[in-house]
């Protein structure tokens, strides 16, 4: 879709959207099976992984939807992961929750493209951050990976008591950013809580197809297959948008 645009204001999401925050947790994951010798109890890794990420995913809608808490998260997905190899071991799993935490802060793959468009959008527009992570790991990834310079306000939904798809989050970000709805834009690669609630709250949105698993259920005001498409986009505004290398 075109349209020339007015925006001021652009609201990134952070994992999987500027920082590849799957491919970090993997190296992090590798690195606890085998120093906890996790082969004793898994065919293999893939055979871990996959254990591990169905429960992770069903534990995190759980915490959207304030079901569970944090620390059910933290240290249930490895609790849990483990128990279906029958596996009781309250210190492990408490040993990988707060080793996992602690290292994915600071294991840092960036999304291609990243570093260039936030140095290219940053002269242009008031840039923003709204997350759904854990705070300490939030802040510890902007920090090391230089991205924090880049930003005015980091929202996170820990602080706010509200996450993505929620009302509250999105309203207190414009409100903390004094931005209005008509001249900012939302972007984020999950369909399900950065588009949908931007699209609800009314603020236009760019989905990053980063993974493509979503079913849309409404047509995003842009569509964008890599990060960089963004600078196309927003170039229509009449602003000459310097890329700079990474």
């Amino acid at each position: 879709m075109y349209r020339k645009s007015n925006y001021k204001h652009l609201f990134f999401d952070l994992d999987n959207t500027l920082i590849d925050f799957d491919a970090s947790a993997k190296l992090v994951l590798q690195e606890l099976f085998t120093e906890h010798k996790l082969e004793r109890f898994f065919t293999d890794f893939a055979d871990f992984y996959t254990v591990y990420s169905a429960i992770n995913k069903d534990l995190w809608h759980q915490y959207k939807d304030h079901k569970i808490t944090k620390n059910e998260v933290k240290f249930g997905r490895f609790q849990k992961t483990l128990e279906k190899r029958q596996v009781s071991d309250e210190t492990l799993w408490h040993t990988m929750g707060d080793s996992f935490v602690a290292r994915v802060a600071h294991k840092h793959v960036l999304v291609p493209g990243s570093m260039e468009v936030l140095h290219a959008l940053h002269p242009h527009y008031k840039l923003h951050i709204i997350s759904n992570g854990f705070n300490e790991v939030q802040h510890a990834k902007l920090e090391g990976t230089g991205m924090r310079r880049f930003f005015d306000w980091v929202i996170l939904s820990e602080n706010v008591k509200a996450q993505k798809p929620k009302r509250l989050i999105f309203e207190t970000a414009l409100k903390n950013a004094n931005a209005r709805k008509s001249e900012s834009l939302m972007i984020g690669d999950n369909f399900d809580t950065d588009i949908t609630g931007a699209h609800n709250f009314g603020m236009d949105q760019a989905w990053f197809m980063y993974h493509k698993e979503y079913e849309l259920t409404f047509e995003p005001t842009f569509t964008i297959q890599k990060l960089t498409d963004l600078l196309d986009i927003l170039s229509h505004s009449g602003l000459r948008l310097k890329r700079n290398p990474e």
